[in-house]
């Protein structure tokens, strides 16, 4: 069954010994653990994007091709120019960069040498990473993320809950007089972030794109 805020939350307080609410106290709108899953979800967004496919279509003859249409856009991965549904095209594209100005984001995108400046009317075509949601957060219908990602998910916005709890216990309950007295709700909540952290990056590795221009090419030794 795939996740949803509400869930996540439950599972959270399970995880956390807080199934009374009584340490991460529930309100309306259960906000330090809300926080704490969209501070995971972040986290995990910038290591495994939701991976998407788009066209912009140029409206000037420019090197720069405007963005903004690409909502939650976090990177840019590759890029096509010119493109066509129907035929395929030579790419010409130069060396390409993702600039993110103070106006919005900007594709700064020369052809190569020889094929001058990309035309008005031409699609260009993108290969892209945006944020994951989280069904319930932030006004979103559906999760984006394979429901075996969830139980990670569980382990940073624990984490991130519990970091955030050993601020709480210095400012409250008589604590704060001896610097340790928050020390081992911190460390625990850095040790669920460094679980979640290691598997961000066996994941992220796991679903880098493959080709076989990866592989090493077969010679007379290898028979």
């Amino acid at each position: 069954m795939a996740a949803t805020l509400t869930t996540l939350i439950a599972r959270a307080r399970q995880g956390l010994f807080d199934v009374g609410a009584t340490s991460w106290a529930s309100t309306s709108s259960d906000a330090s653990l809300t926080e704490a899953i969209r501070q995971a979800l972040h986290e995990m967004s910038l290591s495994l994007p939701v991976l998407k496919v788009g066209t912009i279509t140029l409206s000037s003859s420019l090197y720069d091709v405007d963005l903004s249409t690409l909502t939650g856009l976090i990177d840019v991965i590759d890029v096509h120019y010119p493109y066509s549904a129907t035929a395929e095209l030579e790419n010409c594209v130069g060396v390409w960069k993702l600039e993110r100005r103070s106006t919005g984001n900007f594709l700064f995108m020369p052809l190569k040498s020889g094929y001058g400046v990309p035309s008005s009317g031409q699609i260009v075509r993108l290969w892209y990473g945006t944020f994951q949601t989280l069904n319930g957060l932030d006004s979103a219908a559906a999760n984006t993320f394979p429901d075996d990602h969830e139980t990670p998910l569980l382990w940073g916005a624990m984490g991130y809950a519990a970091t955030m709890k050993s601020i709480d216990l210095v400012e409250t309950s008589g604590y704060g007089t001896r610097p340790t007295d928050n020390a081992r709700m911190e460390a625990w909540g850095f040790r669920q972030l460094m679980e979640f952290r290691a598997w961000l990056r066996i994941a992220s590795a796991a679903l880098a794109p493959r080709s076989n221009e990866d592989r090493w090419r077969l010679d007379k030794w290898d028979v």
